[in-house]
């Protein structure tokens, strides 16, 4: 019983700490949205993926959704309004689902998520224009591939060559899974504000400008969440720290 409290109490303080941290840097911009003037990508999505590989999707995902709901009643709304914090807690929930292992409900929650923004009534990409899939359906691959339960081990390892790429795949597939639904969340948003044709040409000029944003995000993660990692790795398992190991 003293064990299930002691969890507990740790899960409630992990949250309330990276929920604060989450806030913060939802304050921050990181660089410029190409194309779209006066917009900017925050700090905090290149912290939400690694909150799940530091605290597990459950915690990860309460305290992405808490920190982004603190920074909506700022006044800081995105464009979701107060749901704007749900891409970027998506990315803590499957980075959290890497991490645990769960190859079965991280690959189900990506192909779900995939099949519905491509093929949205009268904005999906299969019906206006395919080739914006790509990057996304590349990384389907990837989540679907072998490589993907190594990537708990790596984490938990102090081989940099190894630490670095299971960083940078925890970073690349959960920066897409939360790219994919931040663009099905703006599909039901504005689905009839445009016509499919219209819809082809939004997803034709972003073709090329959401795989870039994607890899500056994976970069960035990857440069901070390496460092860390590896000095906890040198302390202490990373698995203790996670609520769900």
């Amino acid at each position: 019983m003293r064990s299930v409290h002691q969890s507990t109490a740790r899960e409630v303080a992990f949250t309330c700490i990276f929920a604060a941290v989450y806030a913060l840097l939802s304050l921050w911009s990181l660089f410029p949205v190409i194309g779209a003037p006066g917009k900017f990508i925050a700090l905090s999505s290149v912290i939400a993926p690694l909150m799940g590989v530091f605290l597990g999707s459950k915690v990860g995902l309460a305290a992405a959704s808490i920190g982004g709901l603190i920074t909506s009643l700022t006044g800081n709304m995105g464009a979701f309004g107060p749901l704007s914090f749900v891409p970027g807690a998506s990315a803590a929930l499957f980075s959290g689902l890497i991490r645990e292992g769960r190859r079965s409900e991280a690959s189900v929650l990506y192909s779900v998520a995939l099949v519905a923004f491509m093929f949205y009534p009268n904005s999906g990409p299969v019906w206006t224009f395919p080739p914006f899939l790509w990057l996304q359906v590349l990384c389907l691959f990837l989540v679907l591939s072998p490589v993907l339960p190594r990537v708990k081990a790596f984490l938990n390892g102090h081989e940099s060559r190894r630490l670095m790429f299971a960083v940078a795949y925890v970073a690349l597939t959960s920066t897409l899974f939360s790219h994919i639904v931040g663009s099905l969340m703006f599909e039901a948003t504005f689905n009839g504000s445009f016509t499919p044709g219209e819809w082809g040409l939004l997803w034709r000029s972003l073709m090329f400008v959401y795989p870039i944003e994607r890899a500056i995000i994976t970069a960035s993660s990857t440069l901070i969440g390496l460092p860390l990692i590896k000095t906890l790795n040198s302390y202490t398992p990373m698995q203790r720290l996670n609520a769900n190991p």
